[in-house]
This record gives C-alpha cells, sequence and structure tokens, in this order.
C-alpha cells in the first residue's frame, strides 16, 4: 500500500511555538512589565544610594570625561570595581543629564529586556515553550523584583541579570557546538558581569548546576566528567577570584566590612540560614516589603534557627532524590541558594539583614521549581494555565502597590518604617527627605527616634549636628559631630565639617586639630586647607595661614577659594603685587563670583590703577547687582574722581538694598 505523501495540509504544525505566538509572548511580558512599573516614569531619585550613584556624584554627572572614565576604572567609587555600572549611569547623565525620568526609562528597558532574555534562553534550553513563559512572567511581576527595577542605585543588579543570562545563552551555544568564538562569548559575558555587580561571582557555579539541567553534560560521564567542567570553567573562576580579593580588600580598607565582628560566625551562619527561609517565605507571600530591613528583624531564636536548617536540609535532601528524574529541581534549588550565598551577610557589610533586591536572579530558581514541577503532574493543562494567569495578575497588583512606595524618599521611608520596627536607617533617611522638604522640625524628631533606638547610628548624629549647626547651635552640635567623627575615622570630610563647628564654637585648638587630621587623611582636597587658614586669617596668624593657602594651591592650582583668601593674606601683609596675582587667579579660575572683582577692585584702587579699578567694580555688579559692598566701593571711587552724580546713584542703590535687606 502506497504512503500517502505529505502535503502542507498534513504535516504536523507547533502551534504553540510559532514565530508569530512568540512575538505575541514578548509582547505580553513586555506589555506586562510597562503596566505595572510604567510608573515609574514620573518618580524621583531617592535619597538611598541614588546620590552616591548618580546625582550626587560628580564623575557620573560629567558623563564620558577623561576624568571620569579613570575614576570609574579604579576602585574609588565604592571600594571594588564595577565599571560597567559606572558607565551606564554615565551614559544616562550624558542623555537625560538629571532628569529621572530617563534614568528610571532605563531600568525599566534592562528588566523588560532581562525578561525576555530569561524567556529565550528557557524555551531553547528546555524545549518547553510555555514552562519558558510562565517563569519569565513570574520573573517580570515577583513583587520582591520591584526593588531592582524602581530604584535607579540598584542598576548594578539589572546589568548583572543581563549579563548572566547573555552567559547562560552563550555557554549553551557553546555546549552545542564548542569552539573558541563562543567560548569568549562565555568568557566577556562573565568578565562584563563581575564589572557590573560583585556578586556575579558565583556565575561559574550556575553554568556547572546549567550543565546538569537542561544542558545535560554529566551523562554517563562521572566524576572525570565532572572535573572537566570544572576546568573548562577555570579562567571564570579566577576572574571571580580575583574580584573578590579586590572586593575584599577595597572594602576592609575603607573600612566597610567588620573585622571585629559583633556577631560571633555562628550567629552570622543562623543568620543565613533565617534569611534564607525568610527570601521563600516573602516568595509565597510578598507582603510587607521594605527598602530596608534591619539586623534586629530577624528572629535569633535557637529553635527558629534549627527549625530553619532542618527545613532547608529537608528539601536539598528532597530535591537531591530527584536529581535522575527530575533534575530541575536539585538546579532549581541550588540555583537559589548559590545566587544568595554572596549577600548572605556571613561576611558582614551594611547594616541590613537582608534585601529583596538580592533575589532577581536567585528567585529563578524557586520559580524552574515549581513551574518545571507542576507541568509533570496530571493537573490538566487548562486548570494550570488558569491558576498561572490568576498568580500572575496577583502578583501584577501587589507589584504594582509596592512600586508606588518608591515614587520618593518621603513615601518610601515611610512605608518602610509602618512594616518595620526598630530601623534608624529608615529614620534617618525620612529625616533627610523632610530636610529635602524643608520640614526641618519633623526631620529632627526622626533623627532624634533614630538615636533613641541606635545611639550609635553615626548618619544620625551626623545629620542632626549639621542640622543644628546650620541653627547656630554650635556647641549643642559638638557632641554628635564627634560620634560622627569617630564612626567615620578615615573620612576627611567628617573631620573638615567637625573643625568648622569647633572653630564657630571658639574651640581653636581643636579645631585646627580636625583640620589638621583632614589635610593628613586627604591632603588633595583644599577644602580643609582653605578652612585652616582663613580660620588663622581671622586670628591674625598672616604666616600659617599663607602657608595654608598655598598648600590648597600646591594640592589643587584651581582652587579660587584658596586663591581668593591667599590674596586677602598678601593684602593684610601688604604685599599688594603678589595679591594682585592671587585675585587675578581667582577671578579666572571662577568668574562668576562677584566678590573676587570686587575685592580686585580696592586693591588696584589703593595702588592708584583707577580705570582697572573701576572696571572691576562694574563687573562685580554685573555679577551681582545686588551688592552693597561693590556699590559703595564704586560709588567711593566715582566721588573721588569728583563723578559725583554717578557716586550718588550707586550709593542710594546701596542705601536701598541695605534697607531692604534689614
Amino acid at each position: 500500500m502506497k504512503s500517502q505523501p505529505k502535503t502542507k495540509a498534513n504535516v504536523p504544525r507547533a502551534p504553540f511555538t510559532s514565530r508569530r505566538v512568540v512575538v505575541l509572548i514578548n509582547v505580553g511580558l513586555a506589555l506586562a512589565c510597562v503596566l505595572v512599573y510604567g510608573q515609574v516614569l514620573g518618580h524621583s531619585f531617592v535619597n538611598y544610594d541614588d546620590d552616591q550613584y548618580v546625582t550626587g556624584n560628580p564623575h557620573v554627572k560629567a558623563g564620558f570625561t577623561r576624568e571620569s572614565v579613570l575614576w570609574a576604572l579604579s576602585m574609588s567609587g565604592r571600594q571594588y570595581p564595577q565599571p560597567v555600572t559606572w558607565f551606564s549611569h554615565m551614559l544616562d547623565c550624558t542623555l537625560f543629564g538629571l532628569r529621572p525620568a530617563g534614568h528610571h526609562a532605563t531600568n525599566l528597558l534592562l528588566h523588560i529586556v532581562n525578561t525576555l532574555l530569561l524567556f529565550h534562553l528557557l524555551r531553547r534550553a528546555t524545549s518547553s515553550f510555555w514552562c519558558g513563559a510562565a517563569v519569565a512572567l513570574l520573573f517580570a511581576l515577583h513583587p520582591l523584583h520591584v526593588e531592582p527595577v524602581a530604584w535607579v542605585g540598584e542598576r548594578k543588579g539589572l546589568l548583572s541579570a543581563l549579563f548572566w543570562f547573555l552567559g547562560l545563552e552563550a555557554h549553551g551555544a557553546y555546549a552545542k557546538r564548542p569552539g573558541a568564538w563562543r567560548y569568549a562569548a562565555v568568557l566577556a559575558c562573565g568578565l562584563l558581569g563581575l564589572l557590573a555587580k560583585p556578586s556575579f561571582v558565583v556565575f561559574p557555579f550556575t553554568l556547572l548546576l546549567w550543565d546538569l539541567w537542561p544542558l545535560k553534560r554529566y551523562d554517563g560521564g562521572g566524576i572525570r566528567r565532572f572535573a572537566w567542567l570544572v576546568f573548562e570553567k577555570a579562567p571564570l573562576f579566577a576572574m571571580a577570584t580575583l574580584l573578590t580579593g579586590l572586593t575584599l580588600w577595597g572594602s576592609l580598607k575603607m573600612g566597610n566590612f567588620e573585622l571585629n565582628y559583633q556577631t560571633p560566625l555562628t550567629g552570622r551562619l543562623a543568620m543565613a540560614v533565617e534569611t534564607t527561609v525568610i527570601y521563600l517565605w516573602k516568595t509565597i507571600w510578598p507582603a510587607n516589603l521594605a527598602a530596608f530591613y534591619p539586623r534586629e528583624s530577624v528572629p535569633h531564636s535557637g529553635a527558629v534557627v534549627a527549625g530553619s536548617m532542618a527545613f532547608l536540609i529537608a528539601i536539598t535532601l528532597g530535591t537531591a532524590a530527584f536529581v535522575r528524574t527530575r533534575p530541575y529541581l536539585i538546579v532549581g534549588w541550588l540555583f537559589f541558594l548559590v545566587g544568595l550565598a554572596p549577600v548572605s551577610q556571613v561576611i558582614q557589610w551594611g547594616y541590613f539583614a537582608y534585601a529583596d533586591r538580592f533575589t532577581y536572579v536567585p528567585l529563578i530558581g524557586i520559580f524552574i521549581m515549581a513551574v518545571y514541577g507542576l507541568s509533570e503532574t496530571r493537573i490538566p493543562k487548562p486548570v494550570l494555565a488558569c491558576a498561572t494567569g490568576a498568580i500572575a495578575l496577583a502578583l501584577a497588583v501587589l507589584a504594582g502597590i509596592q512600586t508606588t512606595y518608591w515614587r520618593d524618599s518621603i513615601a518610601l521611608f515611610t512605608r518602610t518604617l509602618c512594616v518595620t520596627e526598630k530601623n534608624s536607617v529608615a529614620h534617618t533617611n525620612l529625616g533627610c527627605a523632610f530636610i529635602e522638604a524643608n520640614r526641618i522640625d519633623e526631620a529632627l524628631e526622626q533623627f532624634q527616634q533614630a538615636l533613641e533606638i541606635d545611639p550609635a547610628d553615626v548618619n544620625a548624629h551626623r545629620n542632626l549636628g549639621y542640622q543644628l549647626a546650620k541653627r547656630g547651635e554650635w556647641v549643642e552640635a559638638i557632641p554628635h559631630y564627634s560620634m560622627f567623627v569617630a564612626g567615620r575615622p578615615r573620612n576627611a570630610s567628617a573631620h573638615n565639617d567637625f573643625g568648622y563647628i569647633l572653630k564657630r564654637a571658639g574651640r581653636t585648638d581643636e579645631a585646627i586639630a580636625q583640620y589638621r587630621a583632614a589635610t593628613e587623611l586627604k591632603p588633595s582636597d583644599p577644602m580643609p586647607w582653605n578652612n585652616w587658614g582663613t580660620m588663622l586669617l581671622e586670628l591674625g596668624r598672616m604666616d600659617e595661614a599663607i602657608q595654608c593657602f598655598e598648600s590648597a594651591l600646591e594640592h589643587s592650582p584651581a582652587d579660587a577659594a584658596s586663591a581668593y583668601n591667599l590674596g586677602n593674606a598678601f593684602t593684610r601683609e601688604g604685599k599688594l603685587d603678589e595679591a594682585e596675582a592671587q585675585y587675578r587667579r581667582a577671578m579666572a579660575n571662577n568668574p562668576r563670583d562677584a566678590n573676587i572683582p570686587n575685592n580686585l577692585g580696592m586693591l588696584l584702587k589703593k595702588q592708584g590703577k583707577y580705570p582697572e579699578a573701576e572696571s572691576c567694580f562694574m563687573q562685580a555688579l554685573r555679577l551681582d547687582n545686588r551688592s552693597v559692598a561693590a556699590h559703595v566701593n564704586l560709588g567711593q571711587l566715582l566721588d573721588q574722581l569728583d563723578r559725583k552724580m554717578e557716586a550718588a546713584k550707586h550709593f542710594k542703590q546701596a542705601l536701598e538694598l541695605k534697607r531692604i535687606s534689614n
């Protein structure tokens, strides 16, 4: 019997993996992200690291200058190398300036790209179209992932995930068809990921898990096969080891890690176990999410630790039992644990116990376990599809609500205080937000509450001391700044600020000690030199003052303030030619300061250079027409030149300005 020839009508088709359906899934995933997170385009920057990464970082705000690029390639930014992250922020500043909408749009775009990459990665690696789509949907919408998307300062997490997914994809292509270029692509993704975020160091371990499933590269190979697969990733392990060493060295040098641990190793291991269970619980029940969870939020009961440990061991053994039949269970579980390892706080850094953002990549392991596991049950596919849709809708609603709390600093930390207890960091940040909103009394109250919770909170002391100093309460500010300096002994800016407060309180010897400490810690910073010199100038210690200003200019020749003050010192010493040279130097470096041409004009008047003096006074008034001193000085010069009408005009203007100011 002849077989029927295959025609277009009777050839089996795969309707669920057709190009049209793939496009629709991509559009659906992207649209879901936009609907939930699109609101971030109307959000502001927050005062939680956004200042360090963007708004208060002069290197980033400058864009791609030679100096900023060299700075990004160094370890100056965050005590570890992350140039990929810095370049990303610099590009945003180049394109959008400090308009937050553009920076938030980049975060949203990266999250969409990551979601689509994850979908295609799983679709191709596992040949399970709908499971890949379901995992990507959960990844896109889970409320624990709001933080990396809504927080500009967490750009590094989005970038590291991008290179993680690209690296897994490149590794899959290499495993299918080994070749030098494909191997180089894996190494390139590994390097870029490491230069985006230090926690990427576990990437090589996740490649070994990916080899088990879905690539199935261990089959029938035994220990020799495993050894080869490890050796294959040796360059990645070497890069990860090097970056770990640099991170530890840089952070220990800057005091970012605790060397004399307040919590013993057993306590830190217990916290790691407990927080892992907390992450699992928040995955299932994502409620009461916060920007900052203090260490005190984790219970330290022996029974809780033992129960948590037993629970984690049971899951590990249970998933390992199915390593041959359902390897995705053990791979997903270990992917979750390995991903959390660098941020488990076994080595303590920061003051938090755990953070939502740390789950951005690790949570994929839990999603794989759930989705691929349920797909092999006898539950009807329509039921699974409806359940997935219902869960996704619930997650989208919760993620949308959580995203609203990131609209500004006041909303973020007010919410954080609603869902956490004894959170001094949240009180301090809320206080800073109130200051930006000019709600000073509320800010002081927040700083006081922070210190009631943690009397050693150096940031609360610093902010409270600063506000008291702004009110002129110099003596009251001293104990708070003393605590701040004690907590940040290698912070030159802290010593400089404390020196100024001590000076205003009349404690000059102590102020000099603080200025000296600041200049020793950071001799290239002209500010403490200049402040020190200004104080000596007021005390009449001219030689020492001149030495300070000259030291400032030696380290920073373009510092206009030091040149201006050095000009003042030379004027008082009667060294008029030297004073004129410094005033002109200051004016060249800061042509917008009206005080500089005004003082230069007074000097030129003393030298009898009247036309030049008049020109300087006029320049000062062009810069600041409300300068009483410039009007008076110009009036006196004109009167001396017998130009009475013009002089009277400036005297009258000076009197009017003085009357208004009073």
